[in-house]
């Protein structure tokens, strides 16, 4: 029995399991919405999670977050297509000091076959003498890759700029990319920023909320690892929340800048060239083995 074209079997599925493959149609697509409302001794955020898309998402909760203060509701249930829920939260007004402040909603929900996702929606507003003026801001699963700014984020005493190269597949392991983040002090008093990530599907750091003791006038780099999955392709957005306070004021912005993940040719050509050294290896040991073989067999039969 000739084992080559089993072994060129083999050879062409190894290859087929190391190419990437293409991510799937069909995201769920979820839309979050919020506002903000005063009301006696307490602040108020009244989220609105609506499905969007054309099937249905499972096992719904929503994380409301303002300064140091998280919320998480009771599950939402299901969200059939077409259909949305509302979920309510209130922050008490005491030990808000004035300043700007950005309220982070997080939807989480499961597609039928069990894969989670996670969307994060950001809202500031400014609270002075308890009057909050709200400036509304929404994403939805659908519009992540377009909504995208990066740069600098302009906050009084404290100078924030961010950098990140693109990620570039690897043919084995994570890929992965290193999000940098320069902060200047510009107070002439110590400050402790707190630094946060929201991060899309398919990316994780090891650290996603840090703390950053900084003294008057310091400058400091800190460089956060990210890893993105193998399904992970095109541009995805990172959002970095920076927070901090005074004696007298709270002060929050949001980076926005973009994970792109690109396919490396060179990976691809290598697993091919790989998997093509491979199978001329094996068939020609299997050929050198049958053909000593059968050499051997005819010196037996002619004795």
């Amino acid at each position: 029995m000739n084992p080559l074209p089993s072994l060129a079997k083999v050879s062409v599925l190894l290859l087929l399991l190391l190419i990437p493959k293409a991510v799937t149609a069909g995201m769920p697509s979820m839309k979050l919405e919020a506002r903000v409302m005063l009301e006696p001794a307490r602040l108020a955020a009244v989220c609105s999670a609506a499905n969007t898309g054309e099937e249905t998402v499972y096992n719904v909760s929503i994380t409301s977050s303002l300064a140091n203060d998280t919320r998480r509701s009771d599950p939402l249930g299901d969200i059939h297509a077409g259909k949305h829920r509302n979920q309510r939260v209130e922050f008490s007004l005491e030990g808000l000091k004035p300043g700007r402040y950005i309220l982070v909603t997080r939807l989480d929900f499961h597609e039928q076959n069990g894969l989670p996702h996670r969307v994060h929606s950001f809202h500031a507003f400014r609270l002075v003498r308890k009057e909050p003026e709200v400036q509304e801001a929404q994403e939805t699963l659908e519009e992540r890759t377009v909504s995208v700014t990066s740069g600098m984020a302009e906050m009084p005493g404290l100078s924030v700029s961010e950098g990140m190269p693109a990620v570039q597949w690897r043919a084995f392991g994570t890929s992965g990319a290193t999000l940098s983040l320069m902060l200047k002090n510009l107070r002439h008093i110590p400050v402790q920023p707190v630094i946060s990530l929201y991060l899309p599907d398919g990316v994780a750091a090891d650290r996603e909320e840090m703390r950053v003791e900084m003294g008057p006038g310091e400058e400091r780099r800190e460089e956060i690892p990210l890893r993105a999955d193998r399904s992970i392709r095109g541009g995805h957005p990172v959002s970095v929340l920076i927070r901090y306070e005074t004696s007298s004021e709270h002060d929050s912005r949001l980076l926005r800048t973009t994970l792109a993940v690109e396919e490396n040719p060179a990976s691809i050509t290598g697993i091919a060239v790989a998997a093509t050294i491979f199978l001329i290896a094996v068939s020609a040991t299997a050929f050198l083995f049958f053909r000593r073989r059968s050499a051997g067999a005819d010196g037996k039969s002619g004795t």
